[in-house]
């Protein structure tokens, strides 16, 4: 997924959004008719919630090893369907933890995956397979034999080809495919372009949904290196469609888009106050890159969040921790380890905010259940179900 990311264990810095929260909430609707919902007070839940384990999977259990898992799909119905694009395949934990290595045929032809990134569910139950490939999405009955597959516009694709990156990737289940590429020159050395760009299936064109610009730096022959703690974009995706974008300025204020692309809701809320955490040294392999990193131009102001996912059951989860200044590929794609979300409502309204367990990485909900990756010393992943308790 993100192929040049190193597995270090040390980061030379970290910049965190904590402290206390500005008074005032700056939250201009961004368009005529947009639904603005703001809280700066306290949720709807009474208590912060706990989390008790129902069931682990995975990890290094005998058939159930993840290669290269992308973020899983949640369906209404609990089941989670896990890409691994290493071992072009997919797997399906079922809701009680049951663990089904889908029997599809590796390969470029009809039917066939090479390197699966995302996955959806329809209504029906039906499944979508993006894969970055071929490239092509491919659709699958409940009862997971192949139905038809729909190609992909080479523009679609091109930024993942450009940069062999895949920061993020969603898949509705009607095929509307969404990816996020690594970032691309500008013609400005110390900054690149990111954009998060949207198909739809019988499209003839892409559409652009988020963008931005990010400060960056190069050394130890690695370039284009993001800078930490600016704003950047991001974006989820919900199973009915509807999907947020985030991450145009330092502001906490998150956009709401139906199906059709039409804004229709803008949540806001406090703005937290940055501080920047001094970590051990990194490995000597990277150090001029972290003496690069620890040079670099810092915000008057971080980004607020560093990760966005939706539950299946409309609600919106906001993690508060950024990625570190080097992180390794598990903190891109499943998010901090133990990290702090704020929870939202499907109608914006502020529910509360839930810290997972320690090793917990969150990569799907649905009411009081969370789906959680959870990396043991040997880097193996375990899917960990948890029931939140309020």
């Amino acid at each position: 997924m993100r192929h040049r990311v190193p597995r270090v264990p040390l980061v030379a810095l970290a910049l965190l959004a904590c402290g206390e929260a500005d008074a005032a909430i700056d939250c201009p609707a961004a368009a005529e008719g947009v639904r603005v919902a703001a809280s700066g007070g306290a949720g709807q839940w009474d208590t912060r919630p706990h989390f008790e384990e129902l069931w682990r999977v995975g990890g290094l259990r005998e058939g159930q090893e993840l290669a290269g898992p992308a973020p899983p799909a949640l369906g209404r119905t609990g089941r989670l369907a896990i890409p691994d694009f290493q071992l072009s395949e997919v797997v399906v934990v079922e809701p009680d933890g049951a663990w089904r290595r889908l029997p599809l045929a590796r390969g470029a032809g009809p039917g066939e995956l090479t390197a699966p990134v995302a996955a959806g569910w329809s209504e029906a139950g039906e499944l979508a397979v993006l894969d970055a490939g071929a490239p092509k999405v491919l659709f699958y009955s409940p009862d997971f034999a192949f139905v038809r597959e729909q190609p992909l516009a080479a523009a679609f694709i091109a930024p993942v080809y450009a940069s062999g990156e895949v920061l993020w990737a969603g898949l509705a289940g009607d095929g509307t495919a969404y990816i996020q590429g690594g970032l691309q020159p500008t013609g400005d050395p110390a900054a690149r372009r990111a954009a998060i760009t949207r198909l739809r299936p019988g499209a003839g064109f892409v559409d652009t949904i988020a963008t931005g610009t990010v400060p960056t730096v190069g050394a130890d022959d690695v370039q284009g290196w993001a800078v930490a703690g600016w704003p950047r974009p991001l974006a989820a995706l919900a199973s009915d469609g509807r999907y947020a974008v985030a991450g145009s300025d330092a502001e906490y204020r998150v956009v709401v888009h139906d199906a059709d692309g039409a804004p229709r809701l803008q949540i806001c809320r406090p703005h937290s106050a940055g501080r920047t955490v001094a970590q051990p040294d990194p490995p000597a392999d990277l150090a001029r890159l972290a003496a690069a990193l620890a040079g670099a131009p810092r915000p008057d102001r971080v980004a607020p969040f560093g990760r966005m996912l939706y539950g299946a059951d409309g609600r919106l989860w906001v993690q508060r921790q950024l990625p570190p200044e080097l992180p390794d590929g598990h903190s891109l794609l499943f998010g901090a380890a133990g990290a702090t979300h704020d929870v939202f409502a499907a109608d914006g309204a502020w529910l509360g905010e839930a810290t997972l367990p320690p090793r917990a990485r969150l990569v799907g909900a649905n009411g009081d259940t969370v789906w959680t990756f959870e990396t043991g010393d040997l880097d193996e992943i375990e899917v960990v179900a948890y029931r939140m308790v309020k």
